[in-house]
């Protein structure tokens, strides 16, 4: 008998998402026992009403946004009798066999017993080459996304998408399964962040620590607008920098001398990255390095990390 698993989903003013990714889940070849959503924002009653005749969920609304904030109440909710959660992003589609696909991973794994966790693949999604020039700045600067799935001590997180054959790996992102007992550790300290970026890295990290992490390249799901943006806004750009500092200064191995300098390629990647009119670029570049003379200041005024969190992303919050 296949073990039995849940999904979590965490929505916010995307209800036509929200439908899709739910026709998905009705067309598994092994149905959720559970289906959690927890959302903010606009209310999605509707949406709920039309499959809850077909699947068995259990909405809970919240006024206070913020992904990590609905996903820990959600968690409360899920039934002690699950073996496997699912996490889900709302702008998703899970295919009809990946939740076979990775119990069957799971079942011929050696070592199953200290299976964490399973990435799932992008069908679809991958985002274009990264340039010769961005290349050679991440290379200087210790970027590297040659070790696929790893986590090096300068804070970057490897992606892992792209790998031919199931591989180890030191973290997950937003579309993974997990065993049920590792699901009801997730905490974090700072709740008020309307950019999480890095949440599933912090998550996962911690739970590569204490056993296996594996990217399942059979285990399929798409992006439903089918692209990845290349783009980060300047808003997403900067919580990225001072959830990636949290991590690295939140993980001892980490180095935070090696953070501050993979920020600097970082950051000029990003400024040349940037797209639009003359007056636009010179903007995003001001902000960007504006940015990364804060977390040099930070760091060097061995600010704790909860703190770097309140006062730059409070404010990220109030703005948005």
């Amino acid at each position: 008998m296949n073990p039995t698993y849940g999904v979590l989903v965490a929505t916010r003013n995307r209800p036509e998402s929200l439908a899709k990714l739910l026709d998905s889940l009705l067309l598994s070849g092994i149905q959720p026992a559970q289906i959690i959503i927890a959302s903010s924002g606009n209310q999605i009653t509707d949406v709920i009403r039309d499959f809850n005749k077909k699947l068995s969920i259990t909405h809970l609304h919240l006024e206070n946004k913020g992904q990590i904030r609905q996903k820990m109440a959600g968690i409360k909710m899920l039934s002690p009798t699950l073996d496997w959660v699912v996490f889900l992003d709302d702008d998703l589609i899970l295919a009809p066999n990946a939740i076979a696909t990775a119990f069957k991973t799971i079942s011929n794994f050696p070592d199953n017993r200290n299976l964490l966790g399973i990435g799932f693949s992008a069908s679809n999604g991958i985002l274009a080459p990264t340039p010769m020039l961005a290349r050679v700045i991440s290379t200087i600067f210790g970027v590297s996304t040659k070790l696929k799935g790893r986590v090096l001590r300068n804070g970057q997180n490897n992606n892992y998408m792209g790998a031919e054959s199931i591989i180890n790996t030191s973290w997950l992102n937003g579309a993974s399964m997990w065993r049920k007992r590792i699901v009801d550790s997730y905490a974090f300290p700072f709740l008020n962040a309307s950019y999480s970026v890095c949440e599933d890295l912090i998550f996962s990290y911690q739970q590569s620590k204490k056993g296996i992490l594996i990217y399942d390249p059979d285990s399929h799901f798409a992006f439903q607008n089918n692209i990845q943006p290349s783009q980060l806004s300047s808003a997403a750009f900067s919580a990225l920098t001072y959830w990636r500092m949290y991590f690295v200064l939140t993980n001892s191995e980490l180095s935070i001398v090696l953070f501050l300098w993979a920020q600097i390629g970082r950051t000029i990647n990003y400024a040349l990255s940037a797209k639009g009119g003359f007056k636009n670029r010179i903007e995003l570049a001001r902000h960007s390095f504006l940015i990364l003379i804060d977390v040099f200041a930070l760091a060097i005024k061995k600010v704790d990390p909860v703190q770097i969190l309140e006062m730059r992303q409070n404010n990220v919050a109030k703005s948005d």
